[in-house]
């Protein structure tokens, strides 16, 4: 395929727009590289209003669609025509900053533990909560010699439909992505950070011939969009081209939960639960993060390997669950858990205070007028949502994919489920005890039974591949 000549005028033939009001779904972190509050702030900009940068949707994006930055796409390109520099052409799409709107940003704390479950040491991070809103604005631009996805558009007679269904296509995928969450933000990310929900969304496009419509509709920000322009079928199915497994097990809590929130303030409770506040009314809604599922379940499933006596077990772990950054300093040896977490939400859970005296952990006698306080939350109902990554997915026997671990997270399942797994703190006197609360749900791919029992059998044979 020959180039376009850069020097020959390269005329704009239309120009498209597409407005997502999105709500986060768990909470952001995203960092601004300084320590002054936490040791993770929040970005913010000079008016102290937190913001997902463009550039970082961008390249979520890009990520996503595998557009390499050496071919020519959408997003741009650079490479080496075999000039002895590097050429290429800016992206023909931009991405609005998305400044969150009813913003709640609180601190959390995070702990390392080792294979005891000792912490090694302590760091906090901000983050802005769930709830908070925004609206993330595409811009995508037509020219008469441009080249998309490799190929030049071929527009015969002014006929732009085959580029509108091209065009509105690739950002439906990349929208039921977003809302999906297969794509997320910020840090933490397979840790129940970065979720967006998309509220609604809206499209419109202007032609070269409609000039004067289009500067009128920049000219008014943040109420470009009408009802004329509602794009009620941009969310579909993902199928085929979904990269996860999506699993959802609903669950009942049978007693009380103790996920500790750290503070020092004097008119707090010396053991609280992490809660959320609600943006509407401001209440505290109590959560579990994605960080406590994942050492749960993590620990679970190197125990239930050890049972099974499957061989090396620490490389599968970390080949599943992500490698442990503090065993090497080597990127080649690190690798990205192909697990993702989401934040889940308790709902009609009732807050019970608890107030007793101050136990003396190194004797075990209580401390002379002292008391101690705790808010713990019972009862109520959640939902248990991962993503399981799709890798070395082969018909034959693959032990290095990801049907092995479906296969092992089904039996982590059952033990959450039958309350032999409990999650979070005080576990030793009954907290953290989930039963089930209707069946749990798996697709892209894996809702035909046939499929799980495959996965069953991948994870036996591990025994037989492994050395």
């Amino acid at each position: 395929m020959n180039e376009p000549n850069k020097d020959e005028p390269n005329k704009i033939l239309k120009r498209y727009y597409i407005t997502a009001k999105i709500e986060l779904a768990s909470p952001l972190a995203l960092s601004n590289g300084f320590e002054e509050n936490t040791d993770s702030d929040v970005l913010r900009n000079g008016n102290g209003e937190a913001f997902i940068p463009g550039t970082s949707v961008a390249g979520a994006f890009r990520n996503y669609l595998d557009k390499k930055k050496d071919k020519p796409g959408i997003f741009g390109y650079s490479v080496n025509m075999g000039s002895g520099k590097d050429d290429g052409r800016m992206s023909t799409v931009f991405i609005s900053d998305i400044y969150l709107k009813d913003t709640n940003i609180t601190e959390r704390d995070g702990v390392k533990l080792n294979s005891g479950k000792i912490v090694k040491n302590k760091f906090d991070y901000e983050i802005v909560e769930t709830g908070a809103t925004g609206i993330l604005r595409i811009e995508q631009i037509v020219r008469e010699k441009d080249v998309i996805s490799g190929e030049r558009y071929i527009i015969s007679n002014g006929n732009m439909s085959a580029i509108d269904k091209n065009i509105f296509e690739e950002a439906s995928i990349l929208l039921s992505a977003l809302d999906a969450g297969e794509i997320r933000f910020g840090s933490k990310k397979n840790r129940g950070c970065g979720w967006i929900k998309i509220k609604e969304v809206y499209r419109t496009s202007f032609s070269a011939g409609e000039c004067n419509e289009w500067i009128k509709y920049c000219g008014n920000p943040g109420n470009e969009y009408s009802s004329a322009d509602k794009w009620t079928g941009w969310k579909k199915e993902l199928n085929g081209k979904s990269k996860y497994i999506s699993i959802k097990v609903p669950l009942r809590l049978t007693g009380g939960i103790s996920i500790r929130k750290y503070s020092a303030k004097p008119q707090q409770s010396d053991y609280e639960h992490i809660t959320i506040k609600d943006t509407a009314s401001g209440e505290k809604i109590p959560v579990i993060p994605g960080s406590s599922w994942n050492g749960a379940i993590r620990s679970k499933a190197r125990r239930i390997m050890e049972q099974l006596e499957i061989p090396v077990i620490n490389q599968k772990i970390e080949t599943w669950f992500g490698t442990d950054a503090g065993k090497t300093n080597k990127k080649e040896d690190m690798s990205q858990s192909m697990v993702v977490f989401k934040e889940s939400i308790i709902e009609g859970a009732k807050e019970v205070p608890v107030t007793r005296n101050r136990v003396n952990r190194f004797d075990a006698s209580t401390v002379d007028g002292a008391l101690y306080s705790e808010t713990s939350y019972f009862g109520g109902t959640t939902e248990l949502e991962m993503l399981v990554q799709k890798t070395g997915d082969k018909d034959d026997m693959d032990t290095s994919g990801f049907k092995p671990l479906i296969g092992l997270l089904m039996l982590v399942i059952d033990e959450l489920e039958e309350g032999y797994l409990a999650i979070g703190g005080q576990t030793a006197v009954g907290r953290g005890i989930f039963e089930s609360n209707g069946k749990a749900s798996f697709s892209g791919g894996l809702e035909e039974s046939g499929m799980k029992n495959q996965c069953f059998k991948e994870l036996a044979r591990l025994k037989e591949a492994m050395p």
